[in-house]
């Protein structure tokens, strides 16, 4: 068990510190970590910060598996995503200014912090590293972009989540205005 997934486990268990620990420090942990913190704090009442903490999670996914050379790790996002997500993401859409807020905020926050972590945490959910595995590999070999293409890759990842959250916002408010007064 790696290290992210001994921290998801005690996140699962309620462990506080380990809240603490990744609340205080976020740059450090994967998307995948941070998808659980999202979660649980969610679960545990505290709806804006936890959608807020998925949606920096489900941001920083998009961007690691779009500097991947194995563009099939975005299933793993989409995974990822729908196990986490289904009750943030309804109670965000409850209302449009609330999930523009949080939306925002994880924009925000991912363009304006830098990531402690190595993006391959996804590499094993794509085609490529299955296919490795399966004829006997223990490397992965070059599995990202090189790093000079990183920020132009995140400020694309970025535009094209804010362009998407947008238009859901957009389609949204005109839904509203639709409904009987």
């Amino acid at each position: 068990m790696d290290r992210d997934e001994k921290l998801v486990q005690k996140l699962h268990n309620g462990d506080v510190a380990s809240y603490m620990l990744v609340r205080d420090n976020p740059n450090d942990y994967s998307p995948f970590v941070l998808f659980y913190l999202g979660f649980g704090l969610f679960n545990s009442g505290y709806h804006e910060e936890g959608a807020t903490w998925y949606y920096v999670a489900q941001l920083r996914a998009r961007y690691d598996a779009n500097r991947t050379l194995d563009k099939t790790t975005g299933a793993g996002v989409k995974v990822l995503s729908n196990r986490y997500g289904e009750k943030i993401n309804k109670w965000a859409f409850e209302d449009p200014e609330r999930v523009q807020l949080v939306g925002k905020t994880a924009i925000n926050f991912v363009a304006g912090n830098d990531e402690a972590y190595h993006p391959g945490w996804l590499v094993p959910h794509g085609i490529e590293a299955t296919r490795k595995a399966i004829s006997g590999a223990k490397e992965y070999g070059d599995i990202l972009e090189p790093r000079s293409k990183w920020p132009q890759i995140k400020a694309e990842t970025i535009a094209t989540y804010l362009e998407g959250m947008e238009g859901a916002i957009t389609m949204l408010k005109e839904l509203r205005a639709q409904e009987p007064q």
